[in-house]
C-alpha cells in the first residue's frame, strides 16, 4: 500500500500538483489529532476532508466473531472516521467554513441478498464548522 501512495503522489507531483503522504493509526486519537496539526501546518488551511480510512482485517464467519474482534473492525471503519473529522474541527472552525466527506465501502460477502449500488452507500458532503 504504501508504495502505491508513492506512486500516486509521485504522479501528482509531475503533473505540478501537491501531495503530502502523512500516516497514523487513525484508531488513536492522540494520532488524529497529530495528523491534523501536521496536514494543516504543510498546507495551511483544511477545506474539506475526505474521509475514506478504513479497511477489512480478515474474513470471518459472522457466527464465529469475538467481541474483541468486533471492536477492533469498528474503530478501524468507524471510529478512525469519527476521530479524523473531529481532528479536523478547529482548522475548519478557524476559517469559518469546511467540510467532510465520508465513503463507506462494502465489502463483497456472500450473502444472498445483492449488494447496494455504490451511490447508496455514499454520504454527501456535510458542512462541519457550524
Amino acid at each position: 500500500m504504501q508504495a502505491e501512495a508513492e506512486s500516486l503522489a509521485g504522479a501528482i507531483q509531475r503533473k505540478g500538483g501537491r501531495c503530502h503522504l502523512l500516516r497514523a493509526d487513525l484508531t488513536l486519537p492522540e494520532a488524529a489529532e497529530s495528523l491534523a496539526r501536521e496536514a494543516v501546518g504543510r498546507v495551511g488551511r483544511m477545506d474539506v476532508v475526505v474521509n475514506d480510512a478504513g479497511g477489512m482485517l480478515q474474513r470471518v464467519d459472522p457466527a464465529r466473531v469475538s467481541l474483541e474482534f468486533w471492536r477492533q473492525v469498528f474503530d478501524l471503519n468507524v471510529t478512525s472516521r469519527f476521530l479524523l473529522t473531529r481532528a479536523f474541527l478547529p482548522a475548519m472552525r478557524e476559517r469559518g467554513w469546511g467540510g467532510s466527506s465520508t465513503s463507506a465501502p462494502l465489502p463483497r460477502t456472500r450473502a444472498a441478498a445483492p449488494a447496494p449500488a455504490p451511490a447508496t452507500t455514499r454520504r454527501p458532503r456535510r458542512r462541519c464548522t457550524r
